[in-house]
Protein backbone atom coordinates (compact mmCIF):
# COMPACT_ATOMS: atom_id res chain seq x y z
CA UNK A 1 0.00 0.00 0.00
CA UNK A 2 1.50 3.42 -0.91
CA UNK A 3 2.49 6.05 1.65
CA UNK A 4 1.07 9.59 1.60
CA UNK A 5 3.03 12.32 3.36
CA UNK A 6 4.54 11.17 6.62
CA UNK A 7 1.68 8.88 7.68
CA UNK A 8 2.38 5.15 7.75
CA UNK A 9 -0.53 3.57 5.91
CA UNK A 10 1.01 0.11 5.72
CA UNK A 11 -1.48 -2.56 6.77
CA UNK A 12 -0.92 -5.79 8.66
CA UNK A 13 -3.31 -8.71 8.91
CA UNK A 14 -3.25 -10.84 12.04
CA UNK A 15 -5.48 -12.29 14.77
CA UNK A 16 -6.52 -10.24 17.81
CA UNK A 17 -3.63 -9.56 20.17
CA UNK A 18 -1.02 -9.62 17.37
CA UNK A 19 -0.91 -5.97 16.37
CA UNK A 20 2.77 -5.49 17.13
CA UNK A 21 4.54 -3.73 19.97
CA UNK A 22 5.62 -0.48 18.28
CA UNK A 23 2.84 0.84 16.02
CA UNK A 24 3.11 4.28 14.46
CA UNK A 25 0.36 6.86 14.11
CA UNK A 26 -1.75 6.20 11.03
CA UNK A 27 -0.85 2.51 10.83
CA UNK A 28 -3.69 0.21 9.75
CA UNK A 29 -4.38 -3.26 11.08
CA UNK A 30 -6.99 -5.76 9.89
CA UNK A 31 -8.13 -8.09 12.67
CA UNK A 32 -8.80 -11.49 11.12
CA UNK A 33 -10.68 -12.69 14.21
CA UNK A 34 -13.43 -10.05 14.22
CA UNK A 35 -12.99 -8.88 10.59
CA UNK A 36 -12.55 -5.24 11.63
CA UNK A 37 -10.10 -2.64 10.26
CA UNK A 38 -8.29 -0.61 12.94
CA UNK A 39 -6.27 2.60 12.81
CA UNK A 40 -3.57 3.56 15.33
CA UNK A 41 -4.31 7.10 16.59
CA UNK A 42 -0.93 7.57 18.23
CA UNK A 43 -2.21 6.40 21.61
CA UNK A 44 -4.70 3.61 20.95
CA UNK A 45 -6.01 1.27 18.22
CA UNK A 46 -9.44 2.47 17.10
CA UNK A 47 -11.96 1.06 14.60
CA UNK A 48 -11.63 2.95 11.32
CA UNK A 49 -14.50 5.42 11.09
CA UNK A 50 -15.20 5.10 14.82
CA UNK A 51 -17.60 7.58 16.37
CA UNK A 52 -19.38 7.91 19.69
CA UNK A 53 -22.19 10.25 20.65
CA UNK A 54 -24.15 11.00 23.79
CA UNK A 55 -24.04 13.22 26.84
CA UNK A 56 -24.87 16.82 27.64
CA UNK A 57 -21.33 17.75 26.60
CA UNK A 58 -18.29 16.06 25.09
CA UNK A 59 -14.81 17.31 25.94
CA UNK A 60 -11.54 16.12 24.37
CA UNK A 61 -8.43 17.04 26.33
CA UNK A 62 -5.20 15.53 27.61
CA UNK A 63 -5.46 12.47 25.38
CA UNK A 64 -8.97 11.55 26.59
CA UNK A 65 -12.51 12.14 25.45
CA UNK A 66 -15.18 12.67 28.12
CA UNK A 67 -18.92 12.17 27.60
CA UNK A 68 -20.57 14.08 30.45
CA UNK A 69 -24.17 13.44 31.51
CA UNK A 70 -25.56 16.09 33.86
CA UNK A 71 -29.28 16.25 33.00
CA UNK A 72 -31.43 13.99 35.15
CA UNK A 73 -33.38 11.22 33.46
CA UNK A 74 -32.80 9.10 30.39
CA UNK A 75 -30.00 9.46 27.85
CA UNK A 76 -27.84 7.25 25.65
CA UNK A 77 -24.27 6.42 24.64
CA UNK A 78 -24.06 5.34 20.98
CA UNK A 79 -20.96 3.79 19.40
CA UNK A 80 -20.31 2.36 15.94
CA UNK A 81 -17.26 0.32 16.92
CA UNK A 82 -15.57 -1.43 19.84
CA UNK A 83 -14.04 0.64 22.61
CA UNK A 84 -12.69 0.32 26.14
CA UNK A 85 -14.01 2.98 28.53
CA UNK A 86 -13.80 4.12 32.13
CA UNK A 87 -17.10 4.89 33.84
CA UNK A 88 -17.78 7.14 36.83
CA UNK A 89 -21.33 7.37 38.18
CA UNK A 90 -22.91 8.94 41.24
CA UNK A 91 -26.60 8.77 42.09
CA UNK A 92 -28.86 11.53 43.36
CA UNK A 93 -28.47 12.50 47.01
CA UNK A 94 -31.21 11.86 49.56
CA UNK A 95 -33.43 14.62 50.87
CA UNK A 96 -32.90 16.11 54.32
CA UNK A 97 -35.56 15.36 56.92
CA UNK A 98 -38.21 17.95 57.73
CA UNK A 99 -41.72 16.53 58.28
CA UNK A 100 -43.98 16.25 61.36
CA UNK A 101 -41.65 17.18 64.18
CA UNK A 102 -38.22 18.71 64.56
CA UNK A 103 -34.45 18.08 64.70
CA UNK A 104 -33.98 16.07 61.54
CA UNK A 105 -31.09 14.07 60.18
CA UNK A 106 -29.35 14.98 56.93
CA UNK A 107 -29.81 13.09 53.67
CA UNK A 108 -27.21 10.58 52.56
CA UNK A 109 -25.11 11.16 49.45
CA UNK A 110 -25.81 9.11 46.38
CA UNK A 111 -23.72 5.98 46.08
CA UNK A 112 -20.88 6.03 43.55
CA UNK A 113 -19.50 3.41 41.17
CA UNK A 114 -16.23 3.50 39.21
CA UNK A 115 -15.31 0.93 36.55
CA UNK A 116 -11.68 1.22 35.48
CA UNK A 117 -12.10 -0.72 32.22
CA UNK A 118 -15.34 -1.68 30.48
CA UNK A 119 -15.52 -3.14 26.97
CA UNK A 120 -18.22 -1.57 24.80
CA UNK A 121 -19.21 -2.94 21.38
CA UNK A 122 -21.34 -1.50 18.59
CA UNK A 123 -24.74 -0.39 19.84
CA UNK A 124 -26.86 2.06 21.81
CA UNK A 125 -26.54 2.01 25.59
CA UNK A 126 -29.09 3.62 27.90
CA UNK A 127 -27.97 6.04 30.60
CA UNK A 128 -29.97 7.34 33.56
CA UNK A 129 -28.78 10.18 35.81
CA UNK A 130 -30.55 10.07 39.17
CA UNK A 131 -32.41 13.12 40.49
CA UNK A 132 -31.91 14.37 44.03
CA UNK A 133 -34.51 13.34 46.61
CA UNK A 134 -37.03 15.89 47.84
CA UNK A 135 -36.48 17.51 51.22
CA UNK A 136 -39.15 16.87 53.84
CA UNK A 137 -41.66 19.70 54.42
CA UNK A 138 -45.33 18.68 54.26
CA UNK A 139 -44.38 15.09 53.48
CA UNK A 140 -41.45 12.82 54.29
CA UNK A 141 -38.16 13.37 52.53
CA UNK A 142 -37.44 10.96 49.69
CA UNK A 143 -34.55 8.83 48.51
CA UNK A 144 -32.42 10.05 45.61
CA UNK A 145 -32.73 8.44 42.18
CA UNK A 146 -30.38 5.72 40.94
CA UNK A 147 -27.85 6.38 38.17
CA UNK A 148 -27.39 3.49 35.71
CA UNK A 149 -25.32 2.51 32.66
CA UNK A 150 -24.65 -0.84 30.98
CA UNK A 151 -25.40 -3.03 34.00
CA UNK A 152 -23.84 -0.67 36.55
CA UNK A 153 -26.03 0.95 39.22
CA UNK A 154 -25.21 3.71 41.68
CA UNK A 155 -27.91 3.71 44.38
CA UNK A 156 -29.73 6.88 45.38
CA UNK A 157 -28.91 8.41 48.77
CA UNK A 158 -31.16 7.70 51.76
CA UNK A 159 -33.43 10.32 53.32
CA UNK A 160 -33.05 11.92 56.76
CA UNK A 161 -35.71 11.55 59.49
CA UNK A 162 -36.44 12.63 63.05
CA UNK A 163 -37.75 10.10 65.60
CA UNK A 164 -38.43 7.43 62.99
CA UNK A 165 -35.89 5.41 61.10
CA UNK A 166 -34.04 7.26 58.31
CA UNK A 167 -33.79 5.73 54.86
CA UNK A 168 -31.09 3.39 53.61
CA UNK A 169 -29.49 4.30 50.30
CA UNK A 170 -26.22 4.52 48.41
CA UNK A 171 -25.19 6.40 51.54
CA UNK A 172 -27.56 6.19 54.49
CA UNK A 173 -29.62 9.07 55.86
CA UNK A 174 -28.94 10.55 59.29
CA UNK A 175 -31.21 9.88 62.28
CA UNK A 176 -33.05 12.56 64.22
CA UNK A 177 -33.26 13.60 67.87
CA UNK A 178 -35.62 11.20 69.57
CA UNK A 179 -35.04 7.63 70.66
CA UNK A 180 -31.33 7.39 69.91
CA UNK A 181 -31.99 6.08 66.43
CA UNK A 182 -28.93 4.89 64.56
CA UNK A 183 -28.21 6.20 61.11
CA UNK A 184 -29.37 4.22 58.11
CA UNK A 185 -27.05 1.80 56.36
CA UNK A 186 -25.60 1.91 52.85
CA UNK A 187 -27.15 -0.42 50.27
CA UNK A 188 -24.63 0.28 47.54
CA UNK A 189 -23.46 -2.99 45.98
CA UNK A 190 -19.95 -4.19 46.67
CA UNK A 191 -16.99 -4.13 44.32
CA UNK A 192 -16.45 -6.67 41.56
CA UNK A 193 -14.53 -7.44 38.39
CA UNK A 194 -15.44 -5.75 35.11
CA UNK A 195 -14.45 -6.56 31.52
CA UNK A 196 -10.73 -6.12 32.15
CA UNK A 197 -10.58 -3.79 35.17
CA UNK A 198 -12.16 -3.45 38.58
CA UNK A 199 -15.53 -2.08 39.66
CA UNK A 200 -15.33 -0.13 42.91
CA UNK A 201 -18.45 0.94 44.79
CA UNK A 202 -18.64 3.69 47.42
CA UNK A 203 -21.21 4.20 50.18
CA UNK A 204 -21.34 4.75 53.95
CA UNK A 205 -23.92 4.83 56.74
CA UNK A 206 -25.63 7.90 58.15
CA UNK A 207 -24.91 9.23 61.64
CA UNK A 208 -26.88 8.57 64.82
CA UNK A 209 -29.16 11.10 66.52
CA UNK A 210 -29.36 12.22 70.13
CA UNK A 211 -30.83 9.75 72.65
CA UNK A 212 -33.35 12.23 74.08
CA UNK A 213 -34.17 12.73 76.94
CA UNK A 214 -30.83 11.24 78.05
CA UNK A 215 -28.93 13.83 76.09
CA UNK A 216 -26.27 15.13 78.51
CA UNK A 217 -23.50 12.97 77.06
CA UNK A 218 -24.61 13.14 73.45
CA UNK A 219 -22.40 14.79 70.82
CA UNK A 220 -25.03 16.08 68.39
CA UNK A 221 -28.73 16.77 68.07
CA UNK A 222 -29.25 14.79 64.88
CA UNK A 223 -27.10 12.73 62.57
CA UNK A 224 -25.41 13.81 59.38
CA UNK A 225 -26.00 11.79 56.23
CA UNK A 226 -23.30 9.42 55.05
CA UNK A 227 -20.83 10.45 52.35
CA UNK A 228 -18.99 8.27 49.85
CA UNK A 229 -15.74 8.92 51.75
CA UNK A 230 -16.93 8.49 55.34
CA UNK A 231 -19.97 7.93 57.53
CA UNK A 232 -22.13 10.72 58.93
CA UNK A 233 -20.93 12.33 62.20
CA UNK A 234 -17.33 11.30 61.49
CA UNK A 235 -16.14 14.92 61.61
CA UNK A 236 -16.87 16.55 65.00
CA UNK A 237 -18.54 19.94 65.01
CA UNK A 238 -15.86 21.06 67.48
CA UNK A 239 -18.24 22.58 70.02
CA UNK A 240 -17.59 21.89 73.71
CA UNK A 241 -20.51 24.06 74.85
CA UNK A 242 -23.59 21.84 75.11
CA UNK A 243 -22.48 19.63 72.20
CA UNK A 244 -25.88 17.95 71.97
CA UNK A 245 -27.36 21.26 70.81
CA UNK A 246 -25.46 21.23 67.51
CA UNK A 247 -26.28 19.30 64.35
CA UNK A 248 -24.13 16.37 63.27
CA UNK A 249 -21.80 16.81 60.30
CA UNK A 250 -22.44 15.12 56.97
CA UNK A 251 -19.87 12.57 55.88
CA UNK A 252 -17.26 13.82 53.42
CA UNK A 253 -17.16 12.69 49.82
CA UNK A 254 -14.05 11.94 47.75
CA UNK A 255 -11.81 13.97 45.44
CA UNK A 256 -10.46 10.88 43.67
CA UNK A 257 -11.60 12.19 40.28
CA UNK A 258 -10.69 15.85 40.75
CA UNK A 259 -8.28 15.65 37.80
CA UNK A 260 -11.24 14.72 35.58
CA UNK A 261 -13.19 17.75 36.75
CA UNK A 262 -10.18 20.00 36.20
CA UNK A 263 -9.73 18.65 32.68
CA UNK A 264 -13.39 19.26 31.81
CA UNK A 265 -13.62 22.59 33.60
CA UNK A 266 -16.33 23.77 31.22
CA UNK A 267 -18.90 22.99 32.49
CA UNK A 268 -17.57 23.21 36.04
CA UNK A 269 -18.21 20.02 38.00
CA UNK A 270 -17.67 18.88 41.55
CA UNK A 271 -17.41 20.78 44.82
CA UNK A 272 -13.75 21.88 44.87
CA UNK A 273 -12.92 18.52 43.32
CA UNK A 274 -15.14 16.49 45.65
CA UNK A 275 -18.39 14.62 45.02
CA UNK A 276 -20.69 12.62 47.29
CA UNK A 277 -20.91 14.62 50.55
CA UNK A 278 -23.65 13.86 53.08
CA UNK A 279 -26.12 16.45 54.36
CA UNK A 280 -25.67 17.98 57.81
CA UNK A 281 -28.19 17.39 60.61
CA UNK A 282 -30.56 20.03 61.97
CA UNK A 283 -29.71 21.72 65.30
CA UNK A 284 -31.57 21.88 68.62
CA UNK A 285 -30.29 25.26 69.81
CA UNK A 286 -27.32 26.43 67.78
CA UNK A 287 -25.96 25.74 64.29
CA UNK A 288 -26.88 22.89 61.99
CA UNK A 289 -24.23 20.38 61.00
CA UNK A 290 -21.93 21.21 58.10
CA UNK A 291 -22.57 19.39 54.86
CA UNK A 292 -19.82 16.99 53.88
CA UNK A 293 -17.20 17.98 51.30
CA UNK A 294 -18.67 17.04 47.96
CA UNK A 295 -21.88 19.05 47.77
CA UNK A 296 -23.62 18.07 51.02
CA UNK A 297 -26.11 20.69 52.24
CA UNK A 298 -25.73 22.28 55.69
CA UNK A 299 -28.29 21.40 58.34
CA UNK A 300 -30.84 23.99 59.49
CA UNK A 301 -29.89 26.38 62.29
CA UNK A 302 -31.90 26.95 65.47
CA UNK A 303 -32.99 30.30 66.94
CA UNK A 304 -30.58 30.71 69.85
CA UNK A 305 -27.77 33.22 70.22
CA UNK A 306 -26.57 34.51 66.86
CA UNK A 307 -28.49 31.90 64.89
CA UNK A 308 -31.93 32.16 63.29
CA UNK A 309 -34.11 29.30 62.15
CA UNK A 310 -33.23 28.24 58.63
CA UNK A 311 -34.18 25.42 56.32
CA UNK A 312 -31.84 22.62 55.47
CA UNK A 313 -29.57 23.54 52.56
CA UNK A 314 -29.95 21.79 49.22
CA UNK A 315 -27.23 19.45 48.02
CA UNK A 316 -25.17 20.74 45.09
CA UNK A 317 -26.28 19.69 41.61
CA UNK A 318 -24.30 16.91 39.90
CA UNK A 319 -22.39 15.98 43.05
CA UNK A 320 -24.93 13.56 44.52
CA UNK A 321 -24.71 15.54 47.77
CA UNK A 322 -27.32 14.92 50.47
CA UNK A 323 -29.76 17.61 51.59
CA UNK A 324 -29.41 19.22 55.00
CA UNK A 325 -31.87 18.30 57.75
CA UNK A 326 -34.28 20.92 59.16
CA UNK A 327 -34.50 22.32 62.69
CA UNK A 328 -38.32 22.29 62.46
CA UNK A 329 -40.59 20.90 59.78
CA UNK A 330 -42.10 24.25 58.80
CA UNK A 331 -38.75 25.38 57.35
CA UNK A 332 -38.15 22.14 55.49
CA UNK A 333 -35.22 19.89 54.73
CA UNK A 334 -32.92 20.48 51.77
CA UNK A 335 -33.27 18.60 48.50
CA UNK A 336 -30.54 16.18 47.48
CA UNK A 337 -28.15 17.10 44.69
CA UNK A 338 -28.57 15.42 41.31
CA UNK A 339 -26.24 12.70 40.10
CA UNK A 340 -23.66 12.48 37.33
CA UNK A 341 -22.26 10.05 34.76
CA UNK A 342 -18.93 10.46 32.98
CA UNK A 343 -17.68 8.03 30.34
CA UNK A 344 -13.97 8.45 29.47
CA UNK A 345 -11.77 6.80 26.86
CA UNK A 346 -8.49 7.41 25.04
CA UNK A 347 -8.98 9.92 22.24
Amino acid sequence: MPLYGSADLSMAQAPSGSRGTSPTEGQLYYDTDDNVLYNYTGTVWRTVGFSATGGDSIVTTGGYRYHIYTSTGNGSFIVNGTIEVEVLMIAGGGGGGGYNGSYYGGGGAGGAVYDSSRDISVGTYATVVGAGGAGGVSTLATTGGDSTFNGLTAKGGGYGRNNNSPGAGGCGGGAGLYGGNTGASSNQSSSGTSSSGTITAYGNAGGAGCNYPNYENELQTSGGGGGIGEAGNTDPHGQSLEPFNWGGAGGDGLDTWSSWFTAISSPSLGDNGFIGGGGGGGAWAYAGGSGGDGGGGDGGDADTGNYTISKGEDGTANTGGGGGGAKIHSTGGGAGGSGLIIIRYAA
